[in-house]
């Protein structure tokens, strides 16, 4: 027997999902290329990029599907796609970028 994909659920305006007991940060599939993850606006002197960043280092990630709804962009989450290993988590100047490495489990 096939085991149920696991829901994401996430709050308006908060950059994690929590997924069974897990808070895990959410990326966006519009930085994904590939596999290569490259967010252009880190802002890491701000507390909650620095909190993120840090999450991220954990190694999860939820990869969400999202609607542009503003400049710089601004995203609005349409759906949870899947929970995601990420390695390789690296700053340069207001670039964060990462690896997806391993597929771990498909959400709903």
């Amino acid at each position: 027997m096939t085991k149920e994909a696991r829901k994401a659920i996430g709050t308006r305006g908060s950059w994690f999902a929590k997924v069974g007991n897990e808070d895990l940060p959410c990326i966006h599939k519009h930085w994904l290329s590939g596999m290569s993850y490259h967010e252009p606006y880190c802002e890491i002197s701000e507390n909650k990029w620095s909190e993120y960043v840090d999450a991220l280092r954990l190694g999860k990630a939820i990869l969400t599907t999202d609607n542009v709804v503003g400049e710089g962009p601004q995203f609005q989450r349409s759906g949870y796609v899947a929970v995601f290993r990420v390695a390789n988590v690296a700053l340069s100047g207001r670039d964060l970028t990462f690896d997806l490495v391993e597929r771990l489990e498909d959400l709903r």
